[in-house]
């Protein structure tokens, strides 16, 4: 909606879930589940709404941005080698006050060529009986671009890019700061070595920069459980993985096991797997861990994090001069057919309609496929 914020959709999230608990009154509280960006948005929903919420499923959710391998994870090193907040803020403007998520996928598919250009192509005619209607079905979930206004794209990249967030710093509007130690609601966090958007110690090192060490979580009352698995990529943690999503079915199995569990922090450890594939069933359990174990997975002391302090301040430092001097201008160039046209040119939907019957010279292939 125009002029909609964070804040708002925050807002609505929370109205949503009191209307579930409205008709569903014998019913325990929800369990919410965040994928990837929803990691940090249900995070946020649990800091300013403790009381209303279930345990919190957090799938390869990027919450302590400057966390990484040192040397890997290529979108840990993207934002500030293009300059931090002020390429989402002239594409804002370009799109009359709009960020197009089309950016964020061309953004992804640029990670890996080789696999976009080529490689999904041919794993689908390798096998197209079968991976027909799975391929048509992901890539029309993966090309519903949606748009962000551009104080929601600003506050996505001030506030958690900048590492807020993980340090208790991010305000959700002003004089609304948010404490993620405000959370009562078990949280269980999926990551994974494989994914190369959110590297396991983007997904956990925020439990770190939050609580002063395990005690404290105990004192708190709070249960956070996390699993690292060794090989499922970024979208397979929730989309496309049996694994992962057989990974998903035992948390679900066990809720009650985890609720029942006494405060600290633990490892969800896998056993045993009895049988194969879909039907393979799996004996789990928990192990307590330290602060120090969710340390062990970085293979740096986090010094290298420093850098990316000076990258943010930079990064504020371009957004105020854009705004003081190119910006009014810009705004005032752009006008709304301007804004549209820049939209359906973009690489991600031309490449798409070029190809589709909305192109005359596509004609004979319409009615060849028919």
């Amino acid at each position: 909606e125009p002029g909609q914020t964070i804040a708002d959709v925050t807002a609505a999230e929370a109205q949503f879930v009191k209307e579930i608990a409205r008709r569903h009154p014998q019913s325990p509280k929800p369990i919410i589940v965040g994928n990837c960006q929803g990691g940090w948005a249900t995070l946020l929903l649990a800091a300013t709404n403790p009381d209303i919420l279930g345990p919190l499923v957090i799938n390869g959710a990027p919450v302590a941005y400057w966390s990484g391998p040192l040397g890997e994870a290529p979108m840990r090193y993207n934002g500030g080698l293009l300059g931090g907040v002020l390429p989402a803020l002239v594409l804002s403007d370009l799109g009359g006050g709009e960020f197009d998520g089309a950016h964020l996928v061309s953004n992804f598919e640029q990670l890996n060529p080789g696999r976009n250009f080529f490689r999904k192509y041919f794993d689908l005619y390798d096998n197209v009986d079968k991976s027909r209607a799975s391929f048509l079905e992901f890539e029309r979930w993966w090309n519903g671009f949606y748009f962000m206004n551009e104080a929601e794209i600003r506050w996505i990249v001030e506030q958690l890019f900048g590492n807020r967030l993980a340090r208790g710093e991010a305000r959700l509007e002003p004089g609304r700061p948010i404490d993620l130690k405000r959370i009562r609601s078990p949280i269980i966090v999926f990551a994974s070595h494989g994914d190369n958007i959110t590297p396991p110690q983007q997904a956990l090192n925020w439990i770190v920069d939050t609580y002063t060490d395990e005690d404290e979580i105990k004192v708190r009352g709070q249960r956070i459980i996390y699993m690292v698995h060794d090989k499922v990529g970024h979208l397979g943690i929730f989309v496309s993985s049996s694994i992962a999503k057989k990974e998903h079915a035992e948390v679900a199995s066990t809720l009650k096991t985890i609720e029942a569990l006494a405060p600290g922090l633990y490892e969800m450890v896998i056993d045993q797997q009895i049988g194969e594939g879909v039907d393979a069933r799996f004996v789990v359990s928990f192990q307590e861990r330290k602060l120090t174990d969710i340390l062990a997975l970085d293979d740096a002391d986090r010094g290298e994090e420093r850098g990316f302090a000076a990258v943010d301040r930079l990064s504020q430092f371009g957004a105020e001069i854009y705004d003081l001097t190119v910006r009014p201008w810009l705004r005032a160039f752009v006008t709304p057919p301007m804004a549209k046209a820049a939209m359906e040119m973009h690489p991600m939907r031309l490449q798409r309609a070029a190809l589709s019957s909305r192109n005359p010279v596509m004609a004979p292939v319409v009615a060849a496929a028919a």
